[in-house]
C-alpha cells in the first residue's frame, strides 16, 4: 500500500481528526510536487503518468471526493488545517471533477469565504500540524513506502521543521488568510471551467447571496493581500460572463474602483502592482463593460480618474494593448446610445483626441499589422469611433495610410475568414460592421469598396453562416455572452446594399 492510497483509504472510514489531517496533508503533497514540477517544466512522462496516476485515485474514490467537499464546510474550529489542506486538494483536482453532481459543493465552497469572519480555534494549528507530521511519519514508516512516494512523504513531511511556539492569536489570523486565499483559489478555478458545466457552476455560485459582498470586502480592504486580489478578480471576469450577474457586478461601484485602480497603476506607491494583477483587473473591466451600458457609465463616472485618457495613454505605450482597445470599443458603443457620456467622452479626449484617434486607431497602421484577436478589437474599435465622430475618423485614415490600401486590407481579411472561430468569433462582423460605417460616413467609399472586391467577400460571408458569430464571446467551446441585437446576415445585406 502507497501513501496515496492510505489517505484515500482514511478519507473512506472514520479514523481520527489527526489521520484526516494527515490525509489531506499527504494528498496536498504529492499534487503541489506535481504542480511544481509543471511549473519548472521538468515533468518527464514516466513522472507525468505517476502523477495522473494520483489524480485518477483520487477523483475515482466517489466517498473520497465527497469527503473533501464535506471538509469545506465544517464549522468546527479544530478542522481549520483540515478545511485549509482539503481547499487546497479540491482546488488542484477541480478541473477532472463533475462537482455540480456532489449535492451542496457549491454550498461548501462559499462558506470558506466566511471563515475569516468567523472566530477561530483557541490553541496553536502549528501543534496540530505537528501531530499530523508524527502520523503520517508512523503511517509512512509501517507501510514500508518505497519509491517516488517515499521521498516525496520524506521531503514534504518527514523533514518538516520544528515549528515555533506562536501566538494563538496571531495563528489563528494567518491560519484565517491561508483558508479565504485557498478558497478563492478554489472558486477561481471552479469558475474557470469550461463547456456547459462551467456554465452551471458559475450559475450556482452566483446564485449565493453572499458571495459577491465578500469578493467587495476583499477588494475594498486595502489590508487584504495582492494574492487574494487575483483570484478575486479573475473570479469577477468569469462570473461576468452571465449578463444578469454582470449588471449586479457593475451596481458594486466597489468593485470597478479598485479594477480601475490596479488596472490603470494608480496607487501609492503607483506602480507596484504587478503586471499579472493588472491584466486580472483589466480583464474583469473588459468583461463588465462588454453589452453593458450601465456598467460602462459606472467607469465612465470615477471622477478619480480621466478614464478615456488613461486608457489612451496605456494604448499609446503598448501596455494591455487587446483590453485596452475592448474596455474602449465598448465605451465607445456606449456612447452612441448615451449623449451625456458620448459628450462626456469627447470632451475627456481633447485635445489629444484627435492625434490619438489618427495615429493610434483611426490612423490604421495597427489595423494593417494586426492579425488574430488583436485584428478583430482593433477593427472593432475602429467601427465604433467612426460611427460617432466619421469625420475625425475618415481624415485620421486619409492622413495616416490613404483609402485603397486600408480597404485592401479589410477585403483580403474578409476572404481570409472563411470558417469562424471560438478564438476570435467577432473577426467577420467587425469587418462588415467597418465596411458599412465607413461607407455611410463618406460617399466616396461605396465605389473603392466594390473595386477592391468587397462585394465579392460579402457574398461569401453570406454563403457561409455560422453558428459561432451568434456569440461575442466563448469560454473553450461554449458561447457564453451572445452577440447584441441585429443578425450577421441582417448587416452583410446592408452592406451590400451600401457597396452596390
Amino acid at each position: 500500500m502507497g501513501l496515496v492510497t492510505f489517505a484515500i483509504d482514511s478519507l473512506n472510514s472514520e479514523v481520527s481528526h489527526d489521520k484526516k489531517l494527515a490525509a489531506v496533508r499527504i494528498l496536498h503533497s504529492f499534487l503541489q510536487q506535481h504542480n511544481q514540477r509543471q511549473q519548472d517544466r521538468q515533468i518527464g512522462q514516466d513522472e507525468e503518468a505517476s502523477n495522473t496516476k494520483v489524480v485518477s485515485e483520487i477523483i475515482g474514490s466517489t466517498k473520497a471526493v465527497t469527503t473533501l467537499i464535506s471538509m469545506l464546510g465544517s464549522v468546527v474550529p479544530e478542522d481549520a488545517d483540515i478545511r485549509l489542506f482539503a481547499a487546497k486538494v479540491v482546488a488542484d483536482i477541480a478541473r477532472y471533477l463533475c462537482i455540480s453532481g456532489i449535492p451542496g459543493t457549491m454550498q461548501m465552497v462559499s462558506s470558506l469565504l466566511d471563515s475569516g469572519n468567523k472566530p477561530g480555534r483557541d490553541g496553536s494549528s502549528a501543534q496540530i500540524a505537528n501531530a499530523a507530521d508524527q502520523e503520517v511519519r508512523e503511517a509512512s514508516g509501517s507501510l514500508g513506502v518505497e519509491g517516488n512516494e517515499g521521498n516525496a512523504a520524506d521531503q514534504e513531511i518527514g523533514h518538516a521543521p520544528n515549528y515555533p511556539t506562536m501566538d494563538p492569536e496571531q495563528c489563528n489570523a494567518d491560519n484565517q488568510k491561508k483558508v479565504t486565499t485557498s478558497a478563492l483559489v478554489l472558486v477561481a478555478r471552479l469558475t474557470s471551467v469550461e463547456w456547459k458545466s462551467g456554465v452551471m457552476l458559475r450559475k450556482e455560485l452566483s446564485e449565493n447571496p453572499f458571495l459577491l459582498s465578500k469578493l467587495a470586502e476583499i477588494l475594498a480592504n486595502n489590508c487584504s493581500e495582492p494574492e487574494q486580489w487575483k483570484p478575486t478578480m479573475d473570479i469577477i471576469s468569469k462570473l461576468a460572463m452571465n449578463e444578469e450577474t454582470r449588471q449586479e457586478i457593475g451596481g458594486i461601484q466597489v468593485i470597478i474602483s479598485k479594477l480601475m485602480h490596479v488596472f490603470l497603476g494608480r496607487d501609492e506607491p503607483s506602480n507596484r502592482y504587478d503586471p499579472s494583477l493588472r491584466t486580472a483587473a483589466g480583464q474583469a473591466l473588459a468583461m463588465l463593460a462588454m453589452e453593458s451600458a450601465g456598467n460602462c457609465s459606472a467607469i465612465l463616472d470615477e471622477l478619480v480618474y480621466n478614464t478615456i485618457l488613461d486608457l489612451n495613454q496605456m494604448l499609446i505605450n503598448y501596455e494591455n494593448e487587446y483590453l485596452v482597445v475592448t474596455i474602449l470599443q465598448s465605451l465607445w458603443a456606449h456612447s452612441r446610445v448615451e449623449p451625456r457620456h458620448r459628450s462626456r467622452l469627447n470632451n475627456q479626449m481633447f485635445p489629444d483626441f484627435i492625434a490619438i484617434v489618427y495615429h493610434h486607431v483611426g490612423g490604421a497602421a495597427r489595423i494593417m499589422s494586426a492579425e488574430g484577436k488583436r485584428m478583430e478589437a482593433l477593427v472593432g474599435l475602429a467601427s465604433q469611433i467612426c460611427n460617432v465622430v466619421p469625420e475625425l475618423f475618415i481624415h485620421g485614415l486619409e492622413s495616416n495610410l490613404g483609402a485603397a490600401a486600408f480597404v485592401q486590407k479589410l477585403v483580403h481579411k474578409l476572404n481570409a475568414c472563411t470558417r469562424p472561430t471560438p478564438e476570435f468569433p467577432r473577426m467577420r462582423r467587425s469587418l462588415v460592421q467597418l465596411t458599412v460605417s465607413m461607407a455611410q460616413s463618406c460617399d466616396r467609399y461605396p465605389a473603392i469598396f466594390k473595386e477592391h472586391g468587397m462585394l465579392e467577400a460579402l457574398l461569401k460571408v453570406e454563403k457561409t453562416p455560422s453558428k459561432v458569430e451568434k456569440y461575442k464571446l466563448f469560454h473553450g467551446s461554449a458561447g457564453v455572452v451572445p452577440e447584441g441585437p441585429g443578425t450577421l446576415s441582417n448587416l452583410v445585406a446592408t452592406a451590400k446594399g451600401l457597396v452596390m
